[in-house]
């Protein structure tokens, strides 16, 4: 022990002792805070903009603008001049005679060597310290735990790669070689993950093996065990190879050496593997809102699903979208459910390739003059993939027939016992299903799905076509994310001439005229108990007249304006009532819906029902016009007036309620709205200018509250607390000024003196 702290002693001398040193704890400093004062001074303008930013503490240190991050980053430049005249400089001078001829052990001299760069990583991590002050210092409930974790994170990769330089440096007597053997063998290891992609176990072993990303989780406040022991056993391999060429240049066998290289190589692989094993994986996460981890109600699914889980990619080769499934995705696909494997570890992925006529790509074979097959052979000869493993048209439909799913990119997730339900990739910038998604189809496979039925046969809303008046945009869309089909909803239609089964009844605009026989069977459904969707516009309330008295719903004659409308005076932006956020956390305070052209609808206490008004017009100041036939004509609403002798009636109407009771010991519920158009599918995607539109959330807060809130799961974690920072844009600018010009200056300075005194001596 004595002699290892001898040699750390003497290198770390060499280290305080030598300009360069100082010069890249200088350049490390500037770039540090270079990246941690913009960011202040980013925060403290949102900050004096705004009032508030959100996840203060994240945003300086773990972010991808942060400061870890760009500390990372210059690791990868700076440790291979520290570290290649570990050794190299020894061997170059002479002085490695020294240490063989004395009774100083080869391991002795690597942990000395190893233990120098250890302490030195204090001195130049450690520039960091000022700035964990000042956030602590400014910004309220700072999370220690991301920013320590994330330390933690610098520190490993600090040591695994002064790991590695030592190890180059022992390999030659040039510094500067051992540099570039350095830096090249960094470079390899973090590019390693990406190589090899097409073959499976390559790409476990590549993916394991790499060291770009292994801090990821540590930046963001999560310990892995996985992590840590990957980061231990590197640098104890590389210390191994270290002390192996230095035995073996002491005393050369060549068998002996390579025997020794093989045997911590595959110790170290196997050690890698079996610590790497979901079930073996253990966490803990330091943040402070539990960012890192599954919401409550995730968590309470998963360990409910007994057996194991398989979840199989079924990739379309011929579909331009593939590109989602390719080999390279796959490690990415993989991290999106480490946090279901950490509670449920018997899960097993995989992916499957064909190639099929893309359905969902209805521009294909437009740009280039090349069939599916073709197509397919193109992406597979791109990504690596081998032919043998794309399935053929007819292979594929004999597995599993994918045409339903428009063969498109889409994942089946099935249990030891046979329940199958989709988690599809969805047309938006995300593209990948997130934690509600997921856990939705875990939700599914569990309890079942609820079952919607639509009405058809009145000439109702389609949930097939895709107009613009049609409903198919939040029901049967498949690639939607917040559609029905994919928040745990079975879809079908339903004939009026049937016995409605389903869990809810959705009628939409019908404008046919009802028999008594299907009026009588609607009917009939209600008194059962069954939940139902009534929507309607203005002049067609009638066709449901029926149906409305039996709920005790009145609609007044005529259509809603909306004097300061600043599109056309019937687009009313609906406002959700003071009741509706009881319902469901949908219907939140707040929430503005577009009703292009609604009716007021009133109800009687007397009916049986509770009834909650849950959208109404933004003020008094809107009436039920009767009069007026066509606003189109109209340039100037100030030209219009209501008569009351007409039946214009200037008040908050209602434009949606919300109906309950409770038969057979069930709540039964029921939604009446007075819009059909606000939930189409040109209402769920268009924009208004005048006010922003929530009417994709107010639908999935219908249905929401139709199944007791249960459907979508869900997902909603804390919201980050660490949300100001008490610095103005002025003084950022003068923090700017201490962190970037005049710490740097006194480090230039100590290190200047560290150096003079030495020189004196």
């Amino acid at each position: 022990m004595r002699q290892t702290w001898s040699i750390c002693k003497a290198e770390l001398s060499q280290l305080f002792y030598s300009p360069i040193a100082w010069l890249i704890i200088v350049i490390f400093s500037f770039q540090t805070y270079q990246v941690f004062t913009a960011e202040v001074a980013s925060i403290a303008n949102d900050m004096d903009l705004h009032g508030f930013a959100e996840n203060v503490t994240y945003n300086l240190f773990s972010h991808y603008n942060g400061v870890y991050r760009s500390m990372m980053s210059t690791l990868y430049m700076f440790i291979p001049l520290l570290t290649m005249g570990l050794m190299s400089r020894d061997m170059s001078n002479g002085a490695i005679k020294l240490l063989y001829s004395s009774p100083v052990t080869s391991p002795q001299i690597v942990i000395g060597k190893f233990l120098s760069m250890v302490l030195f990583s204090f001195v130049m991590l450690g520039v960091i310290l000022p700035a964990i002050w000042f956030t602590g210092a400014h910004v309220e409930h700072t999370d220690y735990g991301v920013i320590f974790t994330g330390l933690a994170g610098e520190f490993l990769l600090f040591w695994a790669y002064s790991a590695l330089g030592l190890f180059m440096s022992c390999l030659t007597n040039y510094q500067i070689v051992a540099a570039l053997l350095t830096l090249g063998a960094l470079g390899f290891l973090n590019h390693l993950g990406s190589m090899g992609q097409e073959i499976d176990f390559v790409r476990d072993l590549t993916y394991w093996a790499s060291l770009s990303g292994r801090t990821e989780q540590l930046t963001a406040g999560l310990i892995s065990s996985e992590d840590i022991i990957y980061f231990v056993i590197v640098i104890a391999l590389f210390l191994l190879y270290s002390i192996f060429l230095l035995q073996y240049k002491k005393n050369p066998r060549k068998w002996l050496c390579a025997a020794k290289y093989a045997g911590a190589t595959v110790a170290v692989l196997a050690i890698g593997y079996v610590t790497s094993r979901p079930a073996m994986v253990l966490y803990h996460d330091a943040s402070q809102i539990q960012s890192n981890t599954l919401t409550s109600n995730s968590i309470e699914i998963v360990k409910k699903l007994d057996g194991e889980l398989d979840i199989t990619t079924y990739a379309n080769l011929s579909d331009y979208e593939s590109w989602c499934a390719s080999p390279v995705t796959i490690n990415d696909d993989i991290k999106r459910y480490k946090t279901y494997l950490r509670f449920k570890p018997d899960i097993r992925m995989k992916t499957v390739y064909y190639y099929d006529e893309p359905l969902h790509n209805y521009d294909f074979g437009t740009s280039e003059a090349l069939d599916m097959k073709e197509t397919a052979v193109k992406f597979a000869e791109g990504w690596g993939i081998p032919w043998r493993k794309v399935l053929s048209p007819e292979q594929i439909r004999k597995k599993i027939d994918l045409r339903p799913e428009q063969n498109y990119v889409v994942k089946q997730l099935v249990t030891d016992d046979g329940r199958a339900t989709w988690l599809r990739v969805f047309d938006d910038m995300v593209k990948y299903p997130d934690e509600q998604e997921i856990t939705t189809a875990l939700y599914r496979l569990e309890n079942g799905a609820v079952s919607v039925a639509f009405l058809a046969g009145q000439n109702e809303r389609s949930i097939i076509r895709s107009e613009d008046a049609d409903y198919t945009g939040f029901s049967s869309a498949l690639h939607t994310r917040n559609s029905l089909v994919n928040t745990g909803f079975d879809v079908t239609t339903v004939s009026a001439d049937s016995t409605v089964t389903a869990d809810i009844l959705v009628i939409a605009d019908a404008r046919r005229p009802f028999e008594p026989e299907q009026t009588a069977r609607i009917l009939e459904y209600l008194d059962r108990g069954g939940d139902m969707l009534l929507t309607f516009d203005p002049g067609r309330d009638d066709i449901v007249a029926d149906i409305l008295d039996y709920l005790g719903v009145g609609v007044l004659r005529g259509t809603v304006i909306y004097p300061g409308s600043a599109t056309a005076p019937t687009v009313i932006p609906a406002v959700s009532t003071e009741y509706a956020s009881i319902l469901s956390p949908y219907f939140f305070q707040g929430l503005k819906v577009s009703m292009p052209g609604a009716a007021a609808i009133d109800y009687s206490l007397s009916s049986g029902w509770d009834a909650v008004p849950v959208l109404a017009t933004p003020g008094t100041e809107c009436w039920n016009e009767t009069e007026t036939v066509s606003f189109d004509e109209i340039a100037d609403v100030s030209e219009l007036s209501a008569d009351i002798s007409a039946g214009e009636y200037r008040k908050a109407h209602s434009l949606a309620l919300a109906l309950s009771r409770t038969v057979g010991g069930k709540e039964q519920k029921v939604m009446v709205v007075g819009d059909a158009d606000c939930l189409s599918n040109v209402e769920m995607n268009i924009p208004r200018k005048s006010f922003r539109a929530f009417n994709s959330m107010f639908c999935t807060g219908i249905f929401n509250w139709m199944t007791d809130n249960r459907l979508p799961v869900e997902v909603n974690r804390k919201q980050p607390i660490d949300n100001s920072m008490d610095i103005t844009p002025d003084s950022a600018y003068s923090w700017t000024l201490v962190f970037k010009w005049a710490l740097q200056a006194v480090l230039a300075i100590i290190g200047v003196i560290v150096i003079f005194r030495r020189q004196r001596r």
